[in-house]
């Protein structure tokens, strides 16, 4: 009967579930309702908590931002013309000069009081502390007070203050009530003054600029909207500028002088309160929220506190009307348990198993199905967050598909532009962008503008905007994604910007430009971001391929010269063997034969045979003297030194030079093939002298530079232009050029009609492989 009993109530899961809360409903319900409302009542206290904090951050962005206008206000009138003009009359002590000025000063300080009625008070106060300019703003109406009416200020704290600071810097004056003739004015009315320095163009102070904001402009932000009845704003000592009650402002000594401030109301929390740092101070019966205010940027120790207090059973109101609510709720769920149990046991098989099976078909076909379940319970909420699921990493797979491909297809490209192109379309279409850009650093700064771009040309714009460069300067700089948003004149737009740094020197940024908001997701930056990556790697390829194809195209190219080189020698071996050796050996035999024909030897025979022997002897010297072109004996037996030698005074000899030889004696030790290069560059360049220079005076001189063996060889012949020499039919100053490359050498002919010529040649002491540079016709 057990075992019946238990078939029956476990092989179904609706009997099974009617079972399980018929038989312990009372613990899982109290246990998740009390769980349930200790984790909503947690969250509900964030929230509300989290709520008034972005209250104050927005009201401390407002002031932030407005003060910050006044700053650039001041410095932008620091900077005007007619008070550049100003300072430089002063200088030059040109009464007329002052004059003009500063009545054309005052007018364009009146114009800008006119634009800007916030600003009640604009002038330039002289180094001396006295008033040159003065222009008062009162009800609409501007006023440009006389020079008799300008008063001496060099005793004022904020003149004293100005005139320490450096250039380019504001001083910021405390928020204080405005005196007239010395009683503070009623009803009050709160200012803060902004004044920076001036200098004349020496370089010495000349004074400074202020302007006088009435501070109600700025503090209507804590006093607008919601919350305003329990927001509060603080000076750094304590004292309220804002409060809810009106009577506790303005407590400080030089204002009302009623000292009342945040350490006579929170005596125990405020130092927690006044510091520069945000913070939430939740005790006893009341919550303390507050966030600093900085009416400097620059100067960061100087700050305001925006607070906000109420008391707890305000603060957490929500909280409170939800444990009433899910008290509520948990009687009516248990009395209602019992008939709820085979509605809900009925209802949870079915989209169990669609869910089963959409979760098995997504398993094997990766294919986004939408499951539809309308249960109005977890379930179809289990349904819509599976559904999100499947459709977001549907999405991801398709974007790793696109950036394996993209991968692939960039690293295929063999032109920088190709791999630009590549990117920029891989980003638009893996990301919800309108437009996309890459910026590369030209020789270590940002360019103007990206180096490519796709999209939509006005969304392109946002490439060119200041929160642009100071984004993917951030990027680049923290070597990670960032996220920016941009004002525009229609909405707002986001920027997404990747760094883009190769190990072989590429610094940039792949952006994207869009109104999606998916773009500000931690998924799209990582997404870019591999793609930037790739795209580097690519970037290197290209660089890489450039390199190897040019290399490629140089030894080619030296190949092909030196084949022909090789062919020229021998051809130029063809015509010494033909026009020297040949004929002498003709003449020999000629006379042998002619010798043979007489049956007697005479002493005129016998000189004629001598004479015959003298001629072959010649003619094998000459042999050898070409074999020598092959392969110079000289320098095998004697050296590079020696060889060099006898060549040039044999050469001498033949052309009756006069020779200047300069050369050590002795060189350090040199690898072969640097003395042979070194041997057939001089032997060329004496060659070419013989041949066409008509010289009576040859110079060589052979010096040791380091690492480097130094050649010159130089005539006084009749010289030639050499850009005007057709190197395909003057083989002799290629080879001379290649042979010395070849070893990481030079070699520079300089000459002029009429000048001489002068062969210098460097070479490496040892070469730098060893490769044996032509044997000219002996291969």
């Amino acid at each position: 009967m057990l075992n019946l009993w238990r078939r029956y109530l476990f092989n179904s899961i609706e009997r099974t579930y009617i079972a399980g809360i018929l038989l312990v409903v009372l613990v899982p319900l109290l246990t998740t309702a009390l769980y349930g409302q200790f984790l909503t009542s947690d969250i509900l206290s964030k929230q509300a908590i989290t709520a008034v904090q972005a209250d104050l951050n927005q009201r401390a962005s407002r002031i932030e931002t407005y003060l910050t206008g006044v700053r650039d206000d001041v410095l932008y009138l620091a900077e005007l013309d007619a008070l550049q003009a100003l300072l430089l009359a002063r200088q030059q002590r040109d009464e007329q000069a002052i004059t003009a000025w500063r009545e054309q000063l005052a007018k364009e300080f009146a114009a800008f009081g006119r634009t800007h009625p916030e600003y009640y008070q604009l002038r330039y106060i002289g180094e001396e502390g006295l008033e040159i300019v003065r222009v008062n703003v009162r009800y609409g109406q501007v006023e440009i007070v006389p020079p008799s009416q300008l008063q001496p200020k060099r005793h004022r704290y904020y003149f004293l203050e100005t005139m320490r600071l450096p250039p380019n810097a504001v001083y910021v004056s405390p928020v204080d009530l405005n005196r007239e003739f010395g009683q503070v004015e009623i009803p009050y009315t709160p200012v803060i003054r902004y004044a920076t320095p001036v200098f004349y163009p020496d370089g010495q102070r000349a004074g400074i600029v202020i302007l006088n904001l009435y501070a109600d402009e700025f503090l209507q932000y804590v006093t607008e909207g919601q919350r305003a009845d329990a927001t509060a704003l603080a000076d750094q000592d304590g004292y309220y500028m804002v409060h809810p009650d009106p009577t506790k402002t303005w407590g400080h000594p030089w204002d009302l002088a009623h000292n009342y401030r945040v350490q006579v109301e929170f005596p125990r929390q405020w130092p927690r309160i006044l510091r520069p740092e945000p913070g939430v101070i939740n005790e006893g019966d009341r919550v303390i929220v507050h966030v600093p205010v900085f009416p400097n940027t620059d100067d960061p120790g100087r700050y305001w506190v925006l607070l906000y207090v109420a008391p707890r059973a305000t603060f957490f109101a929500s909280v409170y009307a939800f444990r009433a609510t899910a008290g509520g709720i948990l009687i009516v769920a248990l009395f209602a348990a019992w008939m709820l149990a085979v509605l809900l046991a009925r209802h949870i098989t079915v989209p169990i198993q669609q869910l089963s099976e959409a979760v098995r078909r997504f398993a094997v076909e990766r294919r986004y199905r939408p499951v539809v379940i309308r249960t109005h319970n977890e379930l179809e909420m289990l349904a819509r967050a599976f559904n999100e699921t499947a459709q977001t990493l549907e999405l991801y797979i398709t974007r790793l598909s696109r950036l394996h491909y993209t991968a692939r297809t960039l690293t295929a490209c063999l032109r920088r532009e190709q791999v630009l192109d590549r990117a920029l379309e891989a980003a638009l279409t893996l990301l919800p962008a309108r437009a996309t850009a890459i910026t590369l650093q030209e020789e270590g700064s940002w360019p103007e503008r990206p180096q490519a771009m796709q999209g939509e040309e006005a969304w392109q714009q946002l490439a060119l905007t200041a929160p642009a460069h100071r984004t993917r300067a951030a990027a680049v700089e923290g070597r990670t994604w960032r996220i920016a948003q941009i004002t525009r004149e229609n909405g707002v737009a986001y920027m997404c910007c990747a760094p883009l740094i190769s190990p072989r020197g590429h610094v940039g940024t792949l952006e994207i430009y869009g109104d999606s908001p998916r773009l500000r997701e931690a998924g799209s930056g990582h997404l870019l971001s591999a793609l930037a990556m790739q795209a580097a790697v690519a970037l290197d390829n290209t660089d890489l391929y450039a390199r190897l194809a040019s290399h490629q195209r140089q030894l080619q190219a030296l190949i092909e010269r030196l084949i022909h080189a090789q062919e020229e020698e021998r051809r130029r071996i063809a015509y010494d063997l033909h026009d020297g050796l040949i004929p002498r050996l003709v003449g020999v035999r000629l006379q042998l034969s002619h010798l043979l024909d007489r049956e007697t030897l005479s002493q005129e025979e016998l000189t004629t045979l001598d004479r015959a022997i003298t001629h072959l002897k010649e003619a094998i010297q000459e042999a050898r003297r070409l074999l020598e072109g092959l392969r110079p004996a000289l320098l095998d037996e004697l050296g590079l030194l020696p060889a060099l030698e006898a060549l040039t005074y044999q050469l001498a000899t033949d052309a009756g030079w006069t020779v200047h030889l300069d050369m050590p004696d002795t060189l350090p030790q040199l690898s072969p093939t640097t003395e042979l290069t070194a041997f057939r560059i001089v032997q060329e360049a004496l060659n070419n002298a013989y041949k066409h220079a008509h010289a009576d005076t040859v110079h060589l001189r052979i010096t040791v530079n380091g690492d480097r063996l130094l050649i010159d060889v130089e005539d006084n012949g009749r010289g030639f232009d050499p850009s005007q020499v057709d190197t395909t039919q003057h083989l002799g100053l290629v080879s001379m050029q290649e042979r010395a490359q070849l070893l990481g050498g030079t070699c520079t002919v300089v000459s002029r009609p009429g000048n001489g010529t002068t062969v210098h040649v460097v070479l490496p002491l040892r070469a730098p492989t060893d490769i044996t540079v032509d044997e000219e016709a002996g291969k």
